[in-house]
């Protein structure tokens, strides 16, 4: 049953480590939104916020654009843990947000708050969230095997 347990995680990270800014979106990015999304996107400082910069912006994810997002995701997952069931919430209600939130826990986010991260979603999960948690902790996990390998999720 672990094996299994371990297994779905893992393939649930690789679908999220996949998903590109055109599966959020069909509409095109214009100058204008660009220029705001890259403005907005690293300062964001609360999942309301970032939900409604998603519905607003989800075009524009790449670049520079998609690496503020990440560090405001990261920032949020290891800072502002105690909001996880807000993002749980709003997670379950739209997958293409959860995509959005899994893919923005990447490469560019340090180790140090991978590590947080995987910290948080294992040790202080809420009874609600225990799904999101364990998608958290395996893209968080992942990215850093991916930089370096050699930690274990559980």
């Amino acid at each position: 049953m672990k094996c299994f347990v371990y297994l779905t995680l893992l393939i649930a990270s690789l679908v999220a480590d996949n998903v590109s800014a055109s599966e959020y979106s069909l509409k095109r990015c214009s100058s204008e939104e660009s220029r705001q999304a890259e403005a907005e996107a690293p300062l964001l400082s609360n999942w309301r916020d970032v939900y409604a910069s998603f519905k607003q912006f989800s075009s524009c994810d790449d670049g520079a654009i998609a690496e503020g997002y990440s560090d405001t995701v990261g920032r949020l997952l290891a800072n502002n843990w105690n909001e996880v069931s807000q993002l749980n919430q709003m997670t379950s209600s739209d997958v293409k947000f959860r995509s959005f939130i899994l893919y923005h826990i990447d490469g560019t986010l340090p180790k140090s708050e991978l590590q947080t991260i995987i910290k948080n979603a294992r040790d202080d999960c809420k009874a609600n969230a225990v799904g999101l948690c364990k998608l958290i902790g395996s893209q968080a996990l992942t990215q850093i095997q991916e930089a370096k390998g050699g930690l274990k999720y559980q």
